[in-house]
């Protein structure tokens, strides 16, 4: 992979998770009672794609509902 690459894709990466937590930090602030917890989203996306390599999940913590 070239660096140009590499520098594109973080880039855009970067751009995505902007755009992401701005959506989020406002859906935050309008509908508080209702927006969805990021790190609660993030931990079910990641257990089934673990589920799916058949790789152990993460256990939950006492901050995770």
């Amino acid at each position: 992979m070239k660096s140009a690459t590499v520098v594109r894709a973080l880039g855009n990466g970067f751009a995505g998770a902007v755009v992401l937590t701005a959506v989020h930090e406002t859906a935050r602030h309008l509908i508080p009672d209702t927006a969805p917890r990021m790190d609660v989203l993030g931990m079910r996306g990641l257990r089934k794609l673990l589920g799916k390599a058949n790789a152990p999940s993460p256990t939950m913590t006492p901050y995770s509902t």
